[in-house]
């Protein structure tokens, strides 16, 4: 069963722009590419907020 504040995460990971994304998962030792989607690097950076590679607080 999803947590309640997954929907806030979608929400806010979907407003960061995708510089903002790059930074916070190279940060976090992740390689980022041109050629990978904005979308791609969202759903990226949302999953391991999830899976807690990356603490949620990096979006608030």
């Amino acid at each position: 069963m999803p947590h309640a504040w997954e929907g806030d995460l979608a929400r806010d990971v979907n407003w960061l722009e995708r510089p903002k994304i790059v930074e916070i998962l190279e940060a976090y030792g992740f390689a980022c590419y041109d050629r990978e989607s904005t979308d791609e690097l969202r759903d990226a950076l949302r999953e391991n907020i999830l899976d807690g590679t990356i603490p949620r607080s990096v979006i608030d």
